[in-house]
């Protein structure tokens, strides 16, 4: 399950420590840079090959506090994550990212830190420059999985989820935060980034849903903050009113296992109890390289879906042809309060995965199917197996890092038959890879 944007986005400070349990990350522009340009992909190099159905980065802002939408990117051999702004990051700002995945063995992949834009920024005991309040988070989180008409299941890996964050303001040094659960006992210590050390978080998760429910309740979470020249404390109220959402359920999920890609699909599922205005549900759709085809509008922006909506359209040509897609539908309540100095936000979110599978349309067809390759005297020679008069495309490049979005077409070709043999004359040397796909 990829823990999506649209399940923490009632949280603009969510950050997770590294735990390299599994691959870990590294990530261009390094975290703690400044003077980083608005326009600026960001790259992160895993150490191993990463489930790209079950990995997402994740980028925050507190100035203005919300998510930041990007389009996400995997290299062949799934290595390399690039994360492209669909929008400007904001000037003058300190950037949060966390990355949240489980490499091909299972091991799990999480790591967080920052980058500051334009000439703001800073860094060291007092913080980036950029927060002038100082804010407070917690949120649960219920993750499911459908792969039938029937009722979601709770995910196998990783079902229930705690999420607590803290935020400094700039004109504080701080050196520790801590955070008391409503049951009481001793305070848990927060993990205080190593590069901006405004910021702290926990994040546990359970697998019984008993378990994580009696040891994290509703409730008052009591904040404290060392911080020169003077502690901060605040509490996040996760009411007893503010219910667990029921998982979505895709009411049309046989439709949803053979869309015609050519035409608008509209996804619905049940009405949510309870649901309102004031909640918000998020839709993605990624494609199988993890990059994200559709998306709905984030909470507080034009289009964005509130809890009363039971459906949404995917336009025609979203989807490839003959494809799965990992498709997320997340319904959340929150609750966020503010004054001078310090805000806080409560939110329990539960969001269902599954699949959307494409069934044809114009640039359809046999998927390809690549043999016999020979380096010969008249370049790089290969048959593919295909359906008749099947349109092809060539891709290319040196660096299998590249996205593959990036890659020049090198070839087009209708198939006359069952297979046609290609011939790709040398693109600058003997070394480079090649990737067949449908289309013009």
């Amino acid at each position: 399950m990829k823990l999506r944007p649209q399940f923490l986005s009632a949280v603009a400070l969510l950050t997770m420590t590294l735990c390299a349990q599994g691959a870990t990350v590294s990530s261009n522009p390094a975290s703690g840079a400044t003077g980083v340009s608005v326009t600026t992909p960001v790259v992160f190099t895993f150490s191993a090959a990463m489930n790209t159905s079950m990995s997402q980065a994740i980028f925050t802002t507190t100035t203005p506090a919300g998510l930041l939408s990007v389009t996400t990117m995997w290299s062949a051999g799934n290595t390399v994550l690039t994360c492209t702004p669909d929008s400007p990051w904001p000037d003058n700002s300190t950037i949060t990212w966390n990355v949240v995945g489980f490499d091909g063995t299972g091991g799990t992949a999480f790591a967080n830190g920052t980058f500051s834009t334009g000439t703001g920024g800073g860094g060291g005991g007092v913080g980036s420059g950029t927060n002038k309040i100082t804010t407070f988070s917690v949120g649960k989180l219920y993750l499911y999985q459908q792969d039938s008409a029937g009722a979601p299941a709770p995910h196998t890996i990783t079902a229930y989820a705690l999420s607590t964050a803290t935020s400094v303001a700039s004109n504080l040094a701080s050196t520790a935060s801590t955070v008391t659960l409503p049951t009481g006992g001793a305070p848990l210590n927060m993990n205080q980034s190593p590069e901006h050390h405004e910021d702290y978080n926990l994040f546990v998760s359970e697998t019984n849903q008993a378990t994580f429910e009696t040891t994290y309740p509703q409730g008052n979470y009591a904040f404290n903050v060392t911080a020169t020249p003077a502690n901060v404390q605040g509490t996040v109220n996760m009411p007893a009113s503010m219910t667990q959402p029921p998982a979505p359920h895709v009411s049309n999920f046989a439709a949803a296992q053979a869309i015609d890609v050519t035409k608008a699909f509209t996804l619905n599922w049940d009405p949510f109890q309870g649901g309102t205005a004031n909640d918000y549900i998020g839709v993605t759709v990624n494609g199988d390289m993890g990059n994200v085809l559709f998306a709905t509008p984030g909470p507080g922006t034009n289009g964005a879906l509130t809890g009363t909506v039971t459906s949404v359209v995917i336009p025609a040509g979203k989807l490839p042809a003959n494809s799965t897609n990992t498709t997320e539908v997340v319904f959340y309540h929150f609750l966020a309060t503010s004054n001078a100095t310090i805000a806080t936000v409560a939110f329990r979110a539960s969001g269902t995965e599954l699949s959307l599978i494409g069934a044809g349309g114009s640039t359809g067809g046999t998927v390809p199917v690549v043999s016999n390759p020979v380096w010969g005297a008249n370049g790089f020679e290969f048959d593919v197996a295909t359906s008749p008069g099947q349109a092809l495309k060539v891709l290319s490049s040196t660096d299998c890092s590249v996205p593959v979005a990036q890659w020049p077409t090198v070839a087009t070709t209708n198939s006359p038959g069952n297979s046609v043999h290609i011939i790709i004359a040398p693109q600058g040397g003997t070394n480079g890879f090649y990737r067949v796909a449908n289309g013009p």
